[in-house]
């Protein structure tokens, strides 16, 4: 049965606002269509709404105004008929025998669009009203590198951590997974972020291999020391070494602050080799005003 209600007064009619009930005869609904609008029972309710540019940014209210679409979108919503809540990453049947799908954003549709009004659960595939869906509680089969259930038929992307190279494939409950020589993520972004954060850029001469946020230490060609990282472009000039240490043992040995004289002069004291070593050291290190 549908709903009407009175929107512009005409001669006989009731009061504006007044709601019609109508079964099959429509009655003033069908000879003066222009004085009525159908009402549409909502069957919905918006519990949250989740901020565009920050997933953990989530609140219950509408914010900024008429702004608030432009900033923000639904996160969950309770089906009225029921009282089931459907929250983005639920994962989801359109129909009783159709597939599982994982939510990834959810519409509001209103009476000017042809579609059927109300909350539309959109996935990767499509998107399907509330009134269809059928949430579903199943066990994730596995856990990706960065946190996230994987259920079944969700679309796995998984990196080799040795060599770095990528592919995906559809999870199954009888698949093995090799988490001591893969990382697994449910995006192809997260995988390729994996694989930028683990990729070597370049190795220092103390033979580390440096990644994408590493610190490491450099000597210039006068071999003053500096710290940098890789936000910085590497130099072909410089020498790279993972630690200070490293950094100053390069700058001791390569130093040109003695004489042939001073250094023929220092190896001709007694004492053994280690002992002159370690002295030598100091000396070169003092000479060059070195803590």
């Amino acid at each position: 049965m549908k709903s009407y209600r009175i929107v512009k007064e005409y001669p006989g009619s009731s009061s504006l606002g007044t709601i019609f009930h109508i079964g099959g005869f429509a009655g003033d609904v069908s000879k003066y269509p222009e004085f009525f609008e159908e009402v549409i029972e909502k069957d919905y309710e918006i519990l949250s709404y989740v901020a565009k540019d920050n997933p953990n940014n989530i609140t219950t209210k509408k914010r900024g105004g008429k702004l608030h679409d432009e900033y923000w979108r639904i996160h969950s919503v309770k089906r009225l008929s029921d009282g089931e809540v459907f929250t983005v990453g639920d994962r989801v049947k359109a129909y009783e025998y159709g597939s599982v799908k994982t939510v990834d954003s959810m519409t509001l549709v209103t009476e000017c669009s042809s579609m059927k009004q109300g909350i539309w659960l959109n996935y990767n595939s499509g998107s399907s009203h509330i009134i269809h869906a059928i949430k579903q509680v199943k066990q994730p089969i596995f856990l990706t590198h960065d946190g996230k259930d994987i259920f079944e038929w969700d679309k796995v992307w998984w990196v080799t951590k040795e060599s770095l190279f990528y592919d995906s494939f559809y999870a199954m409950p009888e698949m093995k997974f090799y988490s001591d020589i893969n990382a697994y993520f449910l995006t192809e972004e997260a995988a390729q972020d994996y694989i930028y954060q683990n990729k070597v850029l370049f190795t220092t001469e103390d033979g580390v291999g440096i990644k994408s946020g590493d610190t490491f230490y450099f000597v210039d060609t006068d071999l003053s020391i500096g710290l940098s990282n890789t936000k910085y472009e590497k130099c072909d000039d410089r020498k790279y070494f993972s630690t200070y240490e490293t950094a100053l043992y390069y700058v001791i040995v390569n130093a040109k602050v003695l004489s042939i004289e001073e250094f023929w002069e220092f190896v001709c004291k007694p004492g053994s080799n280690v002992v002159k070593q370690k002295q030598l050291k100091r000396l070169v290190k003092e000479r060059l005003n070195l803590k």
